[in-house]
């Protein structure tokens, strides 16, 4: 494939972002690729199998980590094939002698540096869609310094109720003000996740605020007797039982106009909320919010 084909250009162009100067000054601030962007670039340079496109997303020190096999995390251990950006080109150059799978992102969720993406994986000769995935990769100055693969189902798996439902349902529970009707859609047992200041985990750090039935009946009885925020899914998906969740939270009685970016992933089973992991959270910058500087 040339470098001039169709299929090749958004990876080039998002190349050219990557690699302008810095010393460009403001021309480069407003070039520099978002971090979806580089997402994108990252599933179009697999899927051509351009390995000089596929190494200038990542910086030197980036690392890929392995699916989970504990299912309290949403991450596995460090790839002993990809962890690292060398191991990822020796890989890469093994594998691209014959054609790849074709990566396509569906969808997209980011909170600050974190980008969550769904998508599907085609396998050749005839590109049905094989697998779906989940990704998180934590993109910084346009080159991805972690990758994590969260999940990887076969794309044709059986499809039941939609997990998605069981989160908008939570949604409206909380924007309704019903407290019972909210905690009902927490299994017994669910389990509370979110992120620490460790930049190479995702929502690896246990809640010290619910960790049982007991402690979350307490805590949303209290938040729930004043005046809940108000919550605006603004991206909501799914994979398996996976649901990703962005919003946006608003109407804080201490802090009127301020605005709240978060992502949380939910495993939803039979129905109700088995584990939840607030991965990240950022105050919005808004009108309201400039005028109070």
């Amino acid at each position: 494939m040339t470098l001039t084909s169709a299929s090749s250009r958004f990876t080039y162009a998002m190349l050219a972002l990557v690699l302008m100067p810095i010393n460009s000054g403001a021309a480069f601030a407003q070039a520099a690729p978002t971090p979806e962007q580089v997402v994108l670039a990252h599933a179009e340079a697999w899927s051509n199998g351009d390995l000089p496109g596929l190494l200038a997303l990542f910086s030197d020190d980036a690392r890929s980590y392995q699916r989970p096999t504990d299912p309290h995390k949403l991450t596995g251990e460090l790839s002993d094939t990809i962890g690292s950006k060398d191991q990822l080109a020796a890989y890469f150059k093994a594998i691209s002698a014959k054609p790849l799978a074709r990566e396509k992102v569906l969808e997209m969720a980011t909170v600050g540096d974190v980008v969550i993406a769904a998508g599907e994986s085609a396998d050749p000769p005839d590109y049905a869609p094989g697998m779906r995935f989940l990704t998180g990769y934590r993109v910084r100055d346009g080159r991805i310094h972690d990758l994590w693969h969260i999940a990887w189902i076969p794309a044709r798996a059986p499809v039941g109720p939609d997990p998605a439902e069981t989160i908008r349902q939570l949604i409206a529970a909380n924007n309704a003000g019903d407290a019972d009707r909210f905690l009902a859609l927490f299994g017994p047992d669910a389990k509370h996740f979110r992120y620490s200041d460790d930049p190479r985990k995702l929502a690896d750090m246990q809640s010290g605020t619910l960790v049982d039935a007991a402690s979350r009946e307490r805590f949303f009885r209290d938040y729930f007797a004043g005046a809940p925020a108000r919550v605006e899914a603004v991206k909501l998906f799914s994979v398996g039982d996976l649901v990703v969740e962005q919003s946006h939270v608003a109407g804080f009685a201490d802090a009127p106009g301020k605005i709240v970016n978060e992502i949380s992933i939910y495993r939803v089973r039979n129905g109700r909320i088995a584990y939840r992991w607030l991965l990240g959270e950022e105050t919005l910058e808004t009108p309201a919010r400039r005028a109070t500087r």
